[in-house]
């Protein structure tokens, strides 16, 4: 399935356990993927769930592409998680963000490959197949190009073009 354009996470896993997520497309959410658990349930662990063969895919940089957080220090024990893409093209360093309880509360925001490392989960999963820059909008020419830009009084100065005629420009009237 696709799941995108959620506000806080696209798929949300919270004390529960036995669970599959495969094949599927999570594109432009909060979080892409969380998997949480917390005081809620604190006696009901995740374990033994599947995450196979997902695109996990951040648009911005202030989106994770996936968080796992428990209140254990249990993170090992989620399930197994391969074939995945994790993939936030403007920052493949911090995508995955961990927490869990060891004596203190540990934090921190890893790349796959620090993921992999430590809890030898998705061995053969992958980033972005490209990364891309941060643009950065160093100013603009003028204030707008466009006379009449805000169509509050007329429409003089637009025209369209449309190969059956079939277009049309009107004063939107409250």
């Amino acid at each position: 399935s696709d799941l995108y354009k959620c506000g806080n996470s696209g798929l949300y896993i919270h004390n529960s356990n036995h669970i599959n997520i495969l094949d599927n497309t999570v594109y432009d959410n909060g979080t892409q993927l969380i998997m949480r658990h917390d005081n809620a349930a604190a006696t009901f662990p995740i374990t033994d769930c599947s995450i196979d063969s997902n695109f996990f895919v951040s648009r911005n940089t202030d989106q994770l592409v996936a968080s796992f957080e428990t209140i254990d220090n249990d993170l090992s024990v989620f399930g197994a998680f391969d074939n995945n893409a994790y993939c936030c093209p403007l920052n493949e360093d911090l995508t995955i963000y961990t927490k869990y309880v060891n004596g203190a509360q540990i934090n921190a925001t890893v790349s796959l490959d620090n993921w992999r490392t430590t809890y030898k989960k998705d061995l053969n999963s992958t980033i972005s197949p490209i990364i891309l820059e941060q643009y950065e909008i160093l100013g603009a020419k003028s204030s707008n190009y466009f006379l009449n830009s805000d169509f509050e009084n007329n429409i003089s100065n637009w025209t369209f073009s449309s190969k059956y005629g079939n277009g049309r420009i009107a004063l939107a009237t409250g």
